[in-house]
């Protein structure tokens, strides 16, 4: 049986993209700054655009991550999650998860 109504939301001078919501981002909500850290983690190879995460991540210098990917990790969180990001925090994750700094790896 075929519906006799069809509701659409659309309009003639509208953008059936955008009113369909597609390409709209919401601000992600998190409980810490631990649970967003961790979230950027899992997510951080999509967040660079990179196939795979790179290596050179983690560095020994003051800012922890290196400012390359730091900036773009800056700008997305900004945008999209409501707030910076701690490096430190990131940093450490990072380290738990098997990536290290040049320093790291002499020791």
């Amino acid at each position: 049986m075929r519906a006799k109504y069809i509701n659409e939301k659309f309009t003639e001078d509208g953008d059936p993209i955008r009113d369909m919501g597609i390409g709209i981002f919401t601000k992600r909500m998190f409980t810490s700054i631990d649970k967003k850290m961790e979230w950027i983690a899992d997510n951080l190879a999509g967040i660079l655009s990179v196939n795979e995460m790179p290596e050179d991540i983690l560095t020994q210098e003051g800012s922890f991550i290196r400012d390359e990917y730091f900036n773009i990790l800056e700008k997305f969180s900004r945008e999209y999650l409501g707030g910076g990001t701690d490096p430190k925090i990131l940093r450490n994750i990072l380290k738990g998860r098997g990536f290290s700094t040049k320093k790291d790896e002499n020791d």
